[in-house]
């Protein structure tokens, strides 16, 4: 969330598409499934409006995050 806006969505569907698509696995019964969406445009919103329209200052810590990830 960025005040109040949703940039990601994580959902589980449990067996909903296992059972009515009748995925299964090589031991049987139906699998689980879940599905993750990340919102590109949002997150743009959000590092320009965070940054004030600095696109360069959002580039920075964008390229920051990352390096801190490895």
């Amino acid at each position: 969330m960025y005040k109040g806006m949703a940039i990601a969505s994580v959902n589980t569907h449990h067996t909903f598409f296992g059972e009515r698509c009748s995925i299964s696995p090589p031991n049987g019964g139906p699998v689980s499934t879940s599905c993750v969406g990340f919102g590109i445009e949002r997150w743009l919103h959000a590092l320009a409006d965070h940054f004030d329209g600095d696109w360069g200052q959002a580039q920075e810590a964008v390229e920051k995050a990352e390096k801190s990830l490895s």
